[in-house]
């Protein structure tokens, strides 16, 4: 909250022709890129922990990494440059109908299978949208166009972002956190906002401006800008590290309270301006983003539920494997004892057999021995008898 909420709050100050008056919003972009790439170079340095083991694939980097570095470059960029004609109230709630365009570009990414159910809450997000525009006593149009592309690069740039994280191998550890990351997008965001500054903006008339006119001024200047890029940076961080926590629901339900806050805040610091089908068309978007999230909610909820099903029918046959085979060792052991005993009982009496056979042999020996022999082989003299 305190990361996104100063961010809006620092940026429409930085543009407003009320306020600081900065008249280059890609400009200012261009330099928070550079402002977390540096960062984040930083924090891979002090924290070698953190450092990818290998670059991206070249196919991953051409195919995947650099259409959702431009996405978000012009996204960021044009949200930036919307500020400087439209209050802070109206480009929130023209932000919000972000999702619808998340949806689109999810069936067309084939990230979400089609439902009636959501293309009914597309539908009431864009009722919702019409009716915030359509009493908007500021409305400026170049100021709804910038913002409403940068919604409709919102939802492609989340979409781009998805299949990057899901699609690409990230086993070498290029992307496996949100510093890498960091590392990786911002250079191309960066030179995507520089071509599009120098074009639009021109680099000679940012240059010329009194913002740069002296030493001191310039200086004052870039250290408001890159205390933008400060911002964007702990943003991205507190995002990623609360999606880690929790889930991808719980930021966006908590971003719904977030944005209400933003405009209740920008009514009464920058007394913008609200009607009520302003506010009621506020409200009808949230509630189809909020049905959405409930429908998500339930979901995840559905699906955690089969899986700890699943999960407990698999310990219940290991368990049953487990107890048969234990079973079936416990039987081995008694066949095996009492195959044992039938064999020793089975010796014994085969030994006990052939005993009685050597002693009749023996007896009958004996008895004829003695009938054969001479009577006067028995009888001994005394010469006999003394040896």
């Amino acid at each position: 909250y305190s990361c996104s909420t100063s961010l809006s709050f620092y940026n429409k100050w930085l543009f407003s022709p009320a306020h600081y008056n900065f008249r280059f919003p890609l400009f200012t972009t261009c330099l928070h890129m550079v402002a977390q790439f540096l960062l984040s170079s930083l924090t891979l340095t002090l924290l070698p922990r953190l450092r990818p083991k290998a670059a991206p694939t070249p196919k991953d980097f051409g195919t995947k990494i650099m259409p959702c570095a431009v996405a978000s470059g012009l996204d960021i960029g044009l949200s930036n440059s919307s500020l400087k004609t439209i209050t802070l109230a109206f480009y929130t709630m023209c932000k919000s109908s972000s999702l619808a365009f998340v949806l689109l570009f999810a069936f067309i990414f084939k990230l979400e299978r089609p439902t009636w159910t959501l293309a009914g809450v597309i539908g009431v997000i864009c009722v919702g949208l019409f009716m915030m525009v359509m009493s908007e006593v500021d409305f400026v149009l170049i100021g709804f166009i910038q913002v409403m592309m940068a919604s409709v690069l919102g939802g492609l740039r989340w979409s781009l972002t998805q299949l990057l994280l899901e699609k690409t191998d990230t086993k070498s550890g290029s992307l496996a956190n949100p510093i890498s990351t960091i590392f990786f997008l911002s250079p191309i965001m960066g030179v995507c906002l520089c071509v599009v500054a120098g074009i639009f903006e021109g680099f000679g008339t940012i240059f010329a401006s009194e913002f740069f006119h002296s030493t001191g001024s310039a200086l004052v200047t870039l250290g408001l800008l890159f205390l933008g890029g400060i911002f964007a940076f702990a943003m991205v961080l507190a995002e990623f590290n609360l999606i880690a926590r929790t889930s991808v629901v719980t930021l966006s339900v908590l971003g719904i309270i977030k944005e209400v806050m933003t405009i209740v805040i920008s009514a009464l610091v920058f007394h913008d301006h609200l009607t009520v089908v302003n506010i009621m068309g506020l409200f009808v978007t949230l509630a189809g983003i909020g049905f959405y999230h409930f429908m998500k909610l339930r979901d995840m909820k559905a699906r955690a539920r089969a899986t700890a099903k699943e999960i407990a029918d698999l310990e219940l046959s290991k368990a049953a494997q487990r107890k048969g085979r234990a079973q079936e060792r416990k039987a081995a052991r008694e066949n095996r004892r009492t195959n044992r005993r039938l064999q020793q009982q089975q010796n014994r009496g085969s030994m006990s057999k052939q005993g009685e056979e050597v002693g009749e042999t023996t007896s009958h020996a004996t008895a004829t021995t003695i009938q054969s022999a001479p009577q006067n082989a028995f009888i001994l003299d005394e010469d006999d008898v003394a040896r």
